[in-house]
This record gives structure tokens, sequence and C-alpha cells, in this order.
């Protein structure tokens, strides 16, 4: 972060906030932590009390100086420049303003793809199994995780609806909570699948690739279906959508 919020950092409280950036005002919900200096505005978004995002947006200079700062970053499709600070866990998206006189920059946490996809097997979740287990045991092993999960009635069975999941590399608008996931269960109440989504967000073709090399590592290289989706391995299967937004992980009888 710089400017007014130079010294706010991801996880502290509001009260370590408060004493870090003391000219930023905060809402009576303690959930919002703003300022308005002349040509900028700065915003500090709380969750569950930590510091989750920082919004930053200054008018009147063009974004040569944090690209001075920072590199060229990686283009996204939309124009957005994304960073990443590794040591830290923490990715940046730069934008111009409507008006190209002026930037924003949104900062928030992010967690590698490789390690919410890490677990007992290949097809596992933040370090917990699904495919062949109880839907019950799998949402209750996700909620333990502070994972917000819903269960579903649908045409196709029951569902599990996973939000809250962690912000990948490439996952959405930076700190918007795009990335979600479905549990699938039979009839006997067993996972028998799963979906990811919004894996990534108005990802160049560079970046498309880098995720597409990924999961051939994990498992195995992809043949392309007749409407030009990617399926790796064979059972389980993986399906990804041809703009890699949506991945399923299934025992169900193989895409053609």
């Amino acid at each position: 972060p710089f400017g007014m919020v130079d010294k706010v950092r991801f996880g502290m409280t509001v009260d370590e906030v408060k004493q870090a950036a003391p000219a930023l005002k905060f809402t009576p919900d303690d959930r919002l932590a703003i300022a308005h200096p002349s040509n900028a505005d700065y915003t500090v978004r709380f969750a569950e009390g930590r510091v989750s995002e920082i919004d930053i947006v200054v008018d009147g200079r063009k974004p040569a100086e944090v690209w001075r700062a920072w590199g060229p970053g990686t283009v996204l499709e939309n124009g957005r420049h994304r960073y990443f600070d590794e040591a830290r866990g923490v990715r940046a998206d730069l934008a111009l303003t409507g008006s190209e006189n002026g930037f924003a920059a949104t900062l928030a946490p992010y967690t590698p793809l490789a390690k919410v996809l890490d677990g007992p097997d290949s097809y596992s979740l933040l370090g917990t199994k699904i495919l062949g287990r109880s839907l019950d045991a799998v949402v209750a092993d996700l909620r333990a995780k502070h994972l917000e999960v819903e269960r579903v009635k649908s045409t196709l069975g029951t569902l599990a609806l996973v939000r809250g999941l962690p912000e990948t590399e490439w996952s959405g608008l930076t700190g918007s909570g795009n990335l979600t996931a479905s549990v699938m269960a039979g009839d006997d109440g067993r996972v028998t699948g799963w979906t990811i989504g919004a894996t990534t967000f108005d990802a160049s073709a560079a970046v498309k690739q880098q995720v597409s090399d990924f999961y051939a590592t994990k498992w195995g290289p992809p043949r392309k279906t007749q409407s030009g989706e990617r399926v790796y391995g064979t059972m389980p299967w993986v399906k990804v959508d041809e703009k890699f937004v949506l991945t399923t992980i299934s025992t169900e009888p193989q895409p053609m």
C-alpha cells in the first residue's frame, strides 16, 4: 500500500488500523475506513474485523509512477495490470480510470491455485477430500474451514454451494469473492463430482496456458471435446470450459 494507507497491512484489526492510519474515518459498523484527500480516495475494507482489501483511486496522475515501482505486471484482457507479492501473499490490480487521467489500485490477499486444489488426493479442495465421501462429512469439513456452505435440492440431486473460497492468482476481480464451488451428491448421499467457478477472469491466452500447464501436471495432458472444452484424465475426469472459467471434476460418464 502507498499514500495515506502505506502502514496498513492485511490482517490488521480495526484498532491497529486506527493507529496506523489515523486520517481514515470509520463507518459506524467498522466495516469500512475511508479518506478523501484532494484528488484521491482511500478505502480499507474489513472482513470479520480484519483488513481484507485496500482500494486506492488517484485522479490527475497516470500510473507511470506505480509502474516504475512495481514493473509492468501481467496485462489482463480488459487492460488491467495484475501484480503479485508472493512473499506476503498479496496481489494487486491496477487500472486506468475512465478519463485515463488517473488510476485505481486494488490490493487483497490471495492463495495460489495449487494450494486451493491441494489435499489428500488430486481432486481435493483446501485440504479436504471431496470425491466418494458422504456429502454430510464434506460439508462439515468445509464449514470447519470457515467457508459458507448451503445445501440445496436440484433436478440433478443434492448440491452443496460453497462460498468464501480464497481468491487465487487469476480468479475474479481482486477481493470480489468470485471464486465459488458446488459439490454434487448422488442418491446414496456420496459425492460424485464438484465444480469450481471463476478460476480465471479476463485472463490472457498466456495466463490460460499457464493454468492449463498446471492442470496437465496435476491430471495429465488434456484432450479437446467437440465443443472446444479441455478434458484431463479419465476416471475421475476434469473438464474445463473454453474460457477457462468453470472447472468440473466428476466420476460420471465422460463428455464426448
